[in-house]
Formats: structure tokens, C-alpha cells, sequence
């Protein structure tokens, strides 16, 4: 924050610049420090000169009054902050008015043109002192409204000292301040006297091209209104009022108390006024811009180290209990969130709490069990059904809760809730829920780090699952008979009249999924355009194509087994004959079987489960791989596979050609090559079929 002096400083320099009047500021030895623009103009001498040097030099080149020894000597001998003392020449007016700034003496001097013809006895004179005199007052007012508001720290504080100051220091007690709200793009009233209230009351915001107000705003100069000149004008009883910027941020505006209006000297001081007060506003507001930034970095920084101590310690943990408990706890301990929990996907598309910490008072604890998945704005069921963060503010009013588009006349603070979806590869195994009442906790910067969190909180479930299922060497089978057309491969069957077996699903393309579908007994010459027609069938490629069987590449669009991940389950095989689909779900032992079946029916409501078992997995050993190899292998091709391995076919560059072989076994090239393309696909099926299990969902 800048200090007093500095800011003291800044308003001087201001406004003395703004003074027609010349104004010199010199050290107690007389040499000047300062000096404004007017005093070139008044004094006929170069103002880059004038700086460092001594006031009665100055004086002296100018040829007028040599006021240095009485300064000084007015300095010495003098306690008073105002020198009343003039020295005058034929052209100029110079007076002492400030002796004592900060604990340092300085003087500083005013310069003013004499005015010509006048009289040290004569009226004019006389007129011209007592101006003098009045507007060294107002100057010194100004002065002391500038101490006042070096500990303003609001807006509406600052407006107030504005108003207070014209009703002390003018003759007038109807004014206002009006600040521009970029919101409503309306001039609003932020402070008033109160005599003005019955006036502006009923005008609590000027529209920026309608009023005078706005217009002073809009032109950034003093506007003056005098009924008397304008037809037009004006709606505040015929009398003369007075509008003047203040510096982009708004406008004071004073109304005359008679129809005689304003004289010059009170037009310059509310001028002044105003510049004062939006000099006053931006240190304001950069200070306030600044302290925001930095308690948004604190912040960040707080929220930051909670999330990576948090995966740090999720690091260690063996179940998924311990998962969210870590998670809530550490959450609740920062101080940064009042209330934390989590739920777990349940049956019927609810969400069920399994952990919690903090204190539950007013919190959206109690929406627990509403359907996630049914459409509305609730930000529970927004995170899951999308996957992203989701907020809301909920206000307390007469102990209900209710949400930020409501009406809050008479609410209580409010809180924020953020969802976040604990995610991993398509797969939602939860919701973190966190509460708090103060808005900034939740701000950008922390949804980007909850956001990691919930990533990495869905790895770590992950990862606690998998151990679980490899230390287990039994799974359940969930078998479906399907004749849904929503399934893809009852769709492809009976849009073609064929077979269908989906073969692999790959990963995520974009909003689709690529998946390989093998299709027997595909008469129709126009597989591809028909596959085309499907809805759920996005792009199309034909691999290989022999006779009737093809292989067929798709982009399937909106896979609705994507929810399936959701449960826990996978699909092992997938099946169409004719448009009647056997489906096969795998899930591990743990898994909610109950939910998988109602999951999977409301996905594909013409289905039915028509068989449940339960079998062993695992990992197969080299003898059993070798096992299942041979099982599949023709005597042929297992003859030609390894008369081409032991040759060094499959060395690079090769040992020897197809040609060859196949000459040493008695075929032709074509046959050898039929063969061993066989051979490999099989070998290829056998080590890659637990993969391309996993991969399927």
C-alpha cells in the first residue's frame, strides 16, 4: 500500500496542475523542488529552469518582487501552517500559504496575474483579497479532504467524504455522488447529502444519454445546468445544478440552492473535488485489484497444496475406503471447506453416501438418493452425467435451502457446492461433494486442481480394483439375449441378415468409438452403404472382404455400453444372428450384479438376462498357451508354420522366400501363404485374446 507521503505526493502534483494559479514549492533555504505550468506562463521565464534553483534568483530573473528573505524569514519566525503575507509587483501576486508538510518545512508559494487598474484601497482590491482569501480556504479545505481520505477504503466511503465536504465548505446542501456500474451501464447514486435525498432518491441511477450527469460523465468536463438558459431542462425544481466527472468513475453533482447558480471559484473547487475523489478511487481500486490478486495466489497456493498432499497420500492407500476417507478428511482439516462426502454410484440412478467429514448443518448432504441421471440442474447428477466439475450457490432463508435463481431478499450467507466426478478412462466410480460459504475457495484455479483430484482419486480406485480382481481367480458372466436394435450388432445382423461378432472395441475416437465388427454370410452386394443407414454408425471401412465374410471397421457414435463402464462390467463377446443378439457382461466378483442387470436393461429395454455363472480367470501359463495354440491349429498349418520358422521366414531381412518353402513342402506359393496367414491370425487371437477382453467395454 502506498504510504501517506506518497499518495500526499501524488494529489499535490494533481492538483496544482489542474490551478491556473502558479505554484512554487521550495525547501526552508528557499530552493524550489517544484513548480507547475502556470508559473512559466506568469512569471515569462523557461519552467525547465526553475527547478534547483533558489527562489530569489527566480524571483530576481523574473524581475518582479524578491520574496525569498520574507519567506524565509516568515518560516523562521512563525508556528502557523498558513503565512498571511503577500509580496506584489506590477504584474504579479505572490503569497506564502504552506509551511509544514509531513514533519518537513517547505514553503509553498502562489503566483496570480494582478489584475490591472486595481486599488490597494479600492474595492477591486479589496474584491480580489477577499477572493484571495476564500480560495486559499478552499484550497486548505481540499487539503485537509485529501487527509481524510487517505484511509478510505471503499467506494461509498469515499462518495460520502465527497458530499461532506461540498456541504461544509459551499453554500449549497444538495449534492450527490453517482459511480458507474458496469452491471446495470447506469450512472448509480452512491452517496448523498441529506437534503438531497428527497430530491434523488427516486433517481437512483441516470442513464448516460439522458441526463446531465451522464453527460459530464461521458464528456469527462463540468457541466452546468441553468434552467433558466434551457427550456429543456431540467427535472429538479428549476434551479441551477452543477455536474463534474470524476476521472472515469462517475460524477459529483451539487444542486444551487437559488436560481443565481455558481460562480467560477465554486465551479474550479468541485472540479477539484472531483479530481480529487477519482485520484482517491484508483488508488482504491488498484489497491483493491492488487490485494485480490494476491489473496487469489494465497489461496490458489493454499488449495494447490491440499490437492498434491492429498494424491501423495492416496499413493499409499489399499482399499477404497481408505481412498475417501483420506480424501474428506484432509479436505475438512485444511479449513478451506466446511463439509465433505462422497457417494458411490448405486441402483435405480442414485447416489449413495459411504463417506463423510466436517460438519453437515445446511449443507446439500440431503439430496443424496435423488436420481443422478434424470435431467434437471442439480449438480450432483450435472457432474456425473457429464463428467466435469459442477457448482451451485444455495442460499438459507426460514431454514429451506434454495438455489442462487431464486429470490434471496431475506437469505442468510450462502454456500457453494462443487461436484466432482471421480473419473477414470469413461468409467465414474463416484462423486466428491464439498461445501462452503466462501465463494473464492472455488474459484478457477481451484476447479482445475479439484479436477486433478478427481482424476486422480478414479486412477487410485482403479488401481485398488484391479489388484482386487487380480488377486481373485474368479469373475461373473452375465448372459443377455438381445433384440434391441440399440445394440450394434443386432442392428448390423438384421439390417444385413447375417452373423455378427464383434471382434475388439479400440479406444475413444473423439465422441465415437472404433470397434471391428466380422460379418458371415453378408449377401447383399451393398454391406457398406447399408452399415451407413444405421444410426448408431457414424463411419465405415471394409478391411477385408472373402466371398460373404467381411471385416469391418465402424465408428460407432453415442455407445450406449459406454454407461456399462459405470458399473464395473465389460462386454467379453457380443454376438447378432439375424437380429437377435447373445451378449455376454464380465464383472468382478464384487461387483453389484443387480445394478449391472438393471443397467444394462435400461440401456436395452428388449433384453433379458438368461444366464449367470461364474468361472476362473487369470493368467494362463506358457503350457496352457501352448495348449490352446495347438487346439487351434490345423495339422496343415502347423506343419507349414513351423517349416517357415525353423527356414528363418520370419527373420529380417528373411533366410529364405515363400517360394522356396512351399516348393520344399510340395504347394504352391498361394496355398503356403493361405496357411500361414491363418496360422498367425490364430496364434495372434490366442495371446491377444485376455487384451482385447479388457479393452472391450
Amino acid at each position: 500500500m502506498a504510504t501517506e507521503t506518497q499518495l500526499n505526493d501524488e494529489f499535490f502534483e494533481v492538483l496544482v496542475d489542474e490551478l491556473d494559479e502558479g505554484v512554487l514549492v521550495a525547501e526552508a533555504d528557499g530552493t524550489v523542488v517544484f513548480a507547475n505550468e502556470a508559473v512559466g506562463g506568469l512569471l515569462g521565464i523557461d519552467l525547465a529552469t526553475v527547478t534547483e534553483r533558489s527562489i530569489d534568483a527566480i524571483f530576481r530573473e523574473a524581475a518582479g518582487a524578491h520574496p525569498a528573505d520574507q519567506v524565509r524569514a516568515a518560516v523562521e519566525e512563525s508556528d502557523r501552517r498558513a503565512v498571511e503575507f503577500a509580496v506584489e509587483s506590477e504584474s504579479v501576486r505572490v503569497a506564502a500559504i504552506d509551511v509544514d508538510q509531513q514533519g518537513s518545512t517547505y514553503v509553498a508559494v502562489t503566483v496570480r496575474e494582478r489584475r490591472s487598474g486595481s486599488d490597494e484601497e479600492g474595492p477591486e482590491s479589496r474584491r480580489d483579497t477577499v477572493d484571495r482569501k476564500r480560495d486559499e480556504e478552499r484550497l486548505e479545505a481540499l487539503n485537509e479532504t485529501t487527509r481524510e481520505l487517505l484511509t478510505a477504503e471503499s467506494a461509498d466511503e469515499i462518495a460520502q467524504i465527497g458530499v461532506e465536504t461540498i456541504a461544509e465548505q459551499l453554500p449549497y446542501d444538495v449534492a450527490a455522488v453517482r459511480l458507474f456500474d458496469e452491471s446495470s451501464n447506469a450512472l448509480e447514486l452512491r452517496a448523498l447529502t441529506d437534503s438531497a435525498a428527497a430530491l434523488l432518491d427516486s433517481e437512483p441511477a441516470y442513464d448516460l444519454e439522458a441526463t446531465y450527469a451522464g453527460t459530464a460523465y461521458r464528456r469527462g468536463e463540468p457541466l452546468v445546468n441553468d434552467p433558466t438558459d434551457d427550456p429543456l431542462a431540467d427535472e429538479h425544481v428549476g434551479r441551477p445544478s452543477l455536474h463534474v466527472p470524476v476521472q472515469g468513475f462517475g460524477t459529483l453533482s451539487v444542486l444551487a440552492t437559488d436560481a443565481n447558480g455558481f460562480d467560477e471559484g465554486v465551479v474550479e473547487f468541485v472540479r477539484l473535488l472531483g479530481v480529487t475523489l477519482g485520484i482517491v478511487l484508483e488508488r482504491v481500486t488498484r489497491e483493491r485489484t492488487l490485494r485480490e490478486q494476491r489473496d487469489e495466489l494465497d489461496r490458489s497456493n493454499r488449495v494447490n497444496a491440499l490437492v498434491r498432499d492429498i494424491i501423495q497420500s492416496l499413493l499409499d492407500a489399499s482399499t477404497r475406503s481408505e481412498i475417501e476417507s483420506t480424501i474428506c478428511e484432509r479436505i475438512v482439516a485444511s479449513d478451506l471447506y466446511e463439509y465433505a462426502w462422497i457417494g458411490k454410484l448405486g441402483s435405480d440412478d442414485e447416489i449413495v453416501p459411504s463417506t463423510s467429514a466436517g460438519d453437515a448443518t445446511g449443507t446439500l448432504h440431503p439430496t443424496a438418493g435423488t436420481g443422478l441421471f434424470e435431467a434437471g440442474m442439480d449438480a450432483i447428477s450435472d457432474a456425473v452425467a457429464s463428467g466435469e466439475i459442477e457448482t451451485v450457490r444455495q442460499y438459507h432463508v426460514a431454514g429451506q435451502d434454495v438455489e442462487s435463481s431464486a429470490s434471496v431478499t431475506d437469505a442468510e450467507p450462502f454456500e457453494v457446492v462443487a461436484a466432482i466426478p471421480l473419473e477414470h478412462r469413461l468409467r465414474i466410480y463416484g462423486v466428491l461433494v464439498v461445501n462452503t460459504t466462501r465463494m473464492e475457495i472455488l474459484g478457477e484455479r481451484a476447479r482445475a486442481e479439484f479436477e486433478l483430484l478427481g482424476e486422480v482419486a478414479g486412477f487410485a480406485i482403479n488401481a485398488v480394483r484391479n489388484q482386487q480382481l487380480l488377486l481373485s481367480n474368479r469373475v461373473v458372466e452375465l448372459e443377455f439375449e438381445v433384440t434391441d436394435e440399440s445394440s450394434l450388432v443386432v442392428a448390423v445382423s438384421k439390417a444385413l441378415d447375417c452373423r455378427c461378432n464383434l471382434e475388439v472395441r479400440s479406444s475413444d475416437e473423439g465422441d465415437g468409438v472404433r470397434c471391428y465388427l466380422r460379418l458371415a454370410d453378408a449377401a447383399r452386394d451393398d454391406v457398406e452403404r447399408t452399415l451407413r443407414e444405421i444410426p448408431a454408425v457414424e463411419a465405415v471401412d471394409v478391411v477385408t472382404q472373402t466371398g460373404q465374410e467381411y471385416l469391418v471397421e465402424i465408428i460407432q457414435t453415442e455407445p450406449l455400453s459406454r454407461d456399462l463402464i459405470r458399473t464395473g462390467a465389460t462386454i467379453r463377446t457380443a454376438v447378432g444372428d439375424g437380429g437377435t443378439g447373445t451378449v455376454v457382461l464380465e464383472a468382478p466378483q464384487s461387483a453389484d450384479v443387480r445394478e449391472i442387470v438393471d443397467r444394462y436393461q435400461s440401456l436395452y429395454p428388449e433384453s433379458s438376462l438368461v444366464a449367470k455363472r461364474e468361472r476362473e480367470c487369470g493368467s494362463r501359463g506358457l503350457g496352457q498357451f501352448r495348449q490352446t495354440v495347438a487346439d487351434e491349429l490345423t495339422e496343415q498349418q502347423q506343419r507349414v508354420l513351423e517349416a517357415a520358422y525353423e527356414a528363418g521366414y520370419f527373420e529380417w531381412p528373411r533366410d529364405r522366400t515363400g517360394e522356396s518353402i512351399a516348393e520344399a513342402l510340395g504347394i504352391s506359393s498361394p496355398t503356403l501363404h493361405q496357411h500361414l496367414r491363418e496360422a498367425e491370425r490364430k496364434v495372434l487371437s490366442a495371446f491377444l485374446e485376455d487384451d482385447e477382453r479388457a479393452s472391450r467395454d
